[in-house]
């Protein structure tokens, strides 16, 4: 009689001994979504291209292309050459160019010169703002415009300085 020690040469108790393969379906199980990031663009940081995000955005620095996000925060003097496309767009420095969200705040550091097309505008006391503001989606109300002017009519820029004299 021979006692063998090794099992694996047995093949019923090799077979037992192996572990079984996980099903198809765990295998490929999806990997929960990751939480929308907060990303930042420096002061002295130049980016060359569109930028398109989930989350929230901050420019200080410089981007030479589209930008499509959640939330956009202007701050300090960043430079955008293209469009702006956001839910929310915050203008916390200077800024020139055109703004599309669906919300548009102007703090009190605002100083912008463009154009905003927005749902819903919100201007802070001390906020500059020179150009044009249309407002978008459905409603029954007319754009603003300067004074008097039909949407039809060719627009002049909208001057304003909030709290503050008209200018």
């Amino acid at each position: 009689m021979v006692f063998r020690s090794n099992m694996s040469r047995h093949p019923i108790r090799a077979a037992k001994a192996a572990p079984e393969p996980a099903p198809e379906r765990e295998r490929t199980a999806e990997i929960p979504p990751r939480k929308a990031q907060h990303s930042f663009i420096n002061a002295d940081t130049k980016v060359t291209g569109d930028l398109e995000g989930v989350g929230d955005i901050s420019v200080e620095g410089s981007v030479e292309g589209n930008i499509s996000c959640r939330t956009l925060t202007l701050r300090g003097e960043p430079t955008i050459t293209g469009d702006v496309h956001a839910e929310a767009v915050h203008v916390c420095g200077r800024f020139k160019g055109a703004l599309h969200a669906k919300k548009v705040v102007l703090t009190k550091a605002a100083r912008m010169t463009g154009d905003i097309n927005y749902k819903i505008l919100e201007l802070h006391e001390g906020a500059e703002f020179e150009g044009s503001m249309r407002r978008t989606g459905a409603s029954s109300s007319r754009p603003v415009t300067s004074a008097g002017m039909a949407p039809d009519e060719p627009q002049q820029p909208v001057h304003a300085s909030i709290g503050a004299e008209w200018r």
